[in-house]
């Protein structure tokens, strides 16, 4: 990774990018694309404590691998709803490494002790759903003997439904371990079918978000989310965090949560989109049974926001989440949201529509002013402050002399990033002269400023109509 983050005095240790963005008063100079969401939740099922990469395809060919339920199960309504937009997912299971326990296939013949035959891959109570069968293969002899034993099928089923089947096995030292299962190497294979039991969920707690944060720190998205319902010190500690790897760590993303009006942390900040709306599932929508809350709506929001281009806003854009959100809201409510910086989702006539494509931003400054607020601003400097690290990293740190020529050099690369970014219509009146590269306090640093304008949608009409 690149080093980075904002700079106030030329005082950095570690070699890096270090940029501002303030108001005016593989290594490429292609835009690199959008569309990456980190999410963190509490699972049923799957990896403790990891990040796992998802895409598209993988949701769709192993998403019971992954998961633990298919792809079209309610229980993946919260990730269809991400992966609408969303092309890739880093995945943290929050859940699971302490308090959780693995379900185990057991069995017993005759009077004898029960006997574990395999042990869910993860704990949770998702490992309850699973079952072995063992029955004797068409292969079989007629009469077995030790020299000529007889010869077995293995079949691990989820629900019901054969997710992994091993044929021709003779002892149990035969048996490969699969992505739902280890098996006990040591029993005596015989026939049988039986259902695990005894798998539980651990909690998740505060030092499991923090574990999901500390994770993800090496990885490079563009959205963070997490469908936990925060708390004061949870909130703050998301807001610090996000704070701290955009500004210290140079990471260049933006969080989705679920913090109205009335929450109980501050998300005044660019790097935070507090969705207002809750998600309505009650017994009624029958998705709490799947332990979606109030807060589903980070889903949808989450994929949406990760993929929406560099020119492009979400304002006024159809939603096009399963989860219905609570709509019952007027005029007046609606200006005290924008105001308090909330992502709001409303009904436009018969369509239901994102309102404005804002963030939690709201105590405007001389250096940061309101733009600020506007998601697809952050985009634009987002985008070319990860394009400028790039560049920096891949072509010049350590590469490129500190002279005139390499300066010139860096100015010209910069300005083929702001060129495109032109051409998309995500900045205007833009021209080479905007850029300032500079020799820095020491010899082997520079300094670069970059004078841009964003572009934005248009949201506000005001109309005079003249009658004659």
């Amino acid at each position: 990774m690149v080093f980075g983050g904002t700079w106030i005095t030329q005082n950095k240790i570690l070699p890096g990018a270090y940029i501002n963005a303030v108001s005016r008063g593989a290594v490429s100079q292609q835009l690199s694309d959008r569309g990456i969401v980190a999410f963190a939740t509490h699972s049923h099922w799957g990896a403790e404590h990891t990040v796992v990469e998802v895409t598209p395809a993988d949701f769709q060919n192993k998403c019971m691998e992954i998961f633990g339920y298919s792809a079209t199960a309610d229980e993946m309504t919260g990730i269809r709803d991400l992966f609408k937009n969303a092309k890739k997912l880093y995945f943290y299971r929050l859940n699971g490494m302490t308090g959780g326990t693995k379900a185990e296939v057991k069995f017993r013949i005759g009077d004898e002790s029960e006997i574990t035959v395999a042990t869910a891959k993860w704990t949770g109570m998702r490992g309850n759903a699973i079952s072995v069968g063992i029955e004797l293969s068409s292969n079989t002899p007629d009469e077995p003997t030790p020299e000529n034993p007889a010869i077995y099928d293995v079949t691990t089923y989820i629900d019901g439904i054969a997710v992994s089947v091993q044929e021709n096995v003779t002892n149990a030292s035969g048996l490969i371990d699969n992505a739902f299962v280890t098996f006990n190497k040591t029993v005596t294979l015989t026939e049988m079918v039986a259902t695990a039991t005894g798998g539980t969920d651990a909690p998740t707690t505060g030092a499991d978000l923090e574990a999901a944060l500390r994770a993800l720190e090496t990885y490079q998205f563009h959205i963070f989310s997490t469908d936990s319902v925060l708390t004061a010190t949870t909130g703050d500690f998301i807001v610090s965090w996000v704070r701290r790897m955009r500004e210290d760590n140079g990471s260049k993303f933006q969080t989705v949560v679920y913090a109205p009006i009335d929450s109980a942390f501050s998300v005044d900040y660019e790097g935070i989109i507090p969705i207002q709306n809750d998600a309505v599932v009650d017994a009624a929508t029958q998705l709490t049974a799947q332990g979606f809350t109030k807060s589903a709506l980070v889903y949808w929001v989450a994929g949406a926001e990760a993929a929406c281009a560099v020119n492009r806003s979400l304002s006024n854009t159809v939603y096009g989440g399963s989860f219905l959100p609570f709509l019952d809201y007027d005029k007046t409510d609606f200006e005290t949201f924008i105001k308090k910086g909330r992502f709001v989702i409303y009904r436009n006539g018969d369509s239901v529509n994102v309102l404005s494509d804002i963030n939690g931003y709201v105590t405007f400054t001389e250096s940061k002013n309101y733009l600020f607020s506007k998601n697809q601003v952050v985009r634009v400097l987002d985008q070319i402050a990860i394009e400028t690290a790039l560049l920096f990293g891949g072509r010049y740190m350590g590469k490129v002399q500190n002279n005139a020529n390499g300066r010139d050099s860096f100015k010209v690369a910069i300005a083929d990033v702001c060129d495109q970014l032109q051409d998309l219509e995500a900045i205007e009146n833009f021209s080479i002269d905007n850029i300032d590269v500079y020799e820095g306090i020491d010899i082997n640093s520079i300094v670069t400023k970059i004078a841009i304008e964003p572009v934005g949608a248009m949201e506000k009409l005001y109309a005079t109509i003249y009658v004659e």
